[in-house]
This record gives structure tokens, C-alpha cells and sequence, in this order.
């Protein structure tokens, strides 16, 4: 009977070692789910900005059609505004197609204002303004003067890999290059002033 008793006492002992650590479950009443908690949102990837490159903001442009009719010249553009940009240009002109030996040195300033795409690029309106000094040789008779022109032509400009632009348009001008020469009892009159058809066709690089 002892050794029963002192076996029963030990078996109290380890239920109630056993069971002292240990959680109770929760009770839930008949027909009810144990309520789940819900996942956390998931972390918002991170946010990427794409940013476009800058349009270029200076150029460097020749006319080759110029060159056809002995205006040589190299202009400089820079962008002010998403819309507006202003050249400045050294011109050399040698009127080969002209009996008389005529040349004129100057420059000209024209802005360019482009209306759907930011400057350089797109479609433009430029007015136009030039000043030359001439000199003209007629036989023996030399002599000189100052010529201008004044206009405005409209066209598009293309950038091509960020580094070329073309453009081509076309308007219409007013120029006068006139200059008097006398020499040998001679005086003569050489150049133009008239209404002229101004195109044009530009190559650039812009960076």
C-alpha cells in the first residue's frame, strides 16, 4: 500500500510539473473561428524618376545655301527660354555672280521663337536683321558703303542624336548693298535693295 500511494503521490508531482509551463488554449464558443489577424500591407516599392536629358543650350550653325549665293558666314545660338533662342553670326559675302567686284563684311542677329517642342527643336518663326559694310570695284572706280537687310522666315528645326541640327524654312527679306565708286573722273553705283526670298537651310551642332 505504500509503495501505491508513494507511486500515485509522484505521478501528481510530474502532471503538474508538466503542465505549469505550458499556455492555455484559447476557448472558443461552439461554431466560432479563431479570429485570424491580417498581414501587413506589403512595403511600397521604391519610387523611380525618370528625368529627360537637357536640351542643348548652345549651337554652332553654318548655311551651305548661303554659300551658293556668296554669303559665308558662321553663327552662335544660344537657348534663353524653353521657347526662345537668339544667334549671333559673322558674315562674309563676295558676289561671284555679279559683273562688278563686289564684298561685304557684317553680321546679323536673328531670335528664334519655336512653338511646340522647347528650343532647339521644332517649329519656329524667325525675324531677322543684318548690317554689312560693302566695297565695290567698277573698272578703275572703287568705293564703299553700308548694306542691311531686314526679314523673317519660318521653318523647322530637327536635332538628331542630341548633337545635329538641320533646318529649313523659308521667308522673305528686304537687303540693300549698295556702294558708290569714283576714280578716273568715273562714279558708279553697284549693288541691289529689293524684296528677296530668304531661306533657310542650316547645320548645326548643338551641345
Amino acid at each position: 500500500m505504500r509503495r501505491v500511494k508513494g507511486a500515485i503521490t509522484m505521478s501528481i508531482i510530474v502532471l503538474s510539473t508538466t503542465t505549469a509551463g505550458a499556455q492555455p488554449a484559447p476557448i472558443h464558443e461552439a461554431g466560432e473561428a479563431p479570429a485570424l489577424q491580417p498581414a501587413p500591407p506589403p512595403a511600397p516599392p521604391p519610387l523611380m524618376v525618370a528625368r529627360l536629358p537637357e536640351p542643348p543650350k548652345n549651337g554652332l550653325h553654318v548655311n551651305p545655301l548661303g554659300m551658293l549665293f556668296g554669303v559665308f558666314g558662321l553663327g552662335y545660338e544660344r537657348v534663353l527660354h524653353d521657347r526662345v533662342a537668339i544667334q549671333l553670326s559673322g558674315q562674309y559675302t563676295k558676289m561671284w555672280y555679279s559683273d562688278d567686284d563686289v564684298w561685304a563684311i557684317g553680321a546679323q542677329l536673328r531670335p528664334y521663337f519655336f512653338f511646340f517642342r522647347p528650343a532647339p527643336g521644332g517649329m519656329y518663326i524667325s525675324p531677322l536683321a543684318s548690317i554689312a559694310y560693302s566695297s565695290v570695284t567698277v573698272g578703275s572706280a572703287t568705293g564703299s558703303g553700308v548694306g542691311y537687310s531686314v526679314g523673317a522666315t519660318i521653318g523647322y528645326s530637327w536635332v538628331i542624336g542630341r548633337h545635329f541640327n538641320i533646318r529649313a524654312g523659308g521667308g522673305v527679306q528686304y537687303m540693300s548693298i549698295r556702294a558708290e565708286a569714283e576714280g578716273d573722273g568715273v562714279t558708279a553705283t553697284a549693288g541691289y535693295s529689293g524684296v528677296l526670298p530668304a531661306l533657310d537651310l542650316s547645320m548645326g551642332f548643338v551641345f
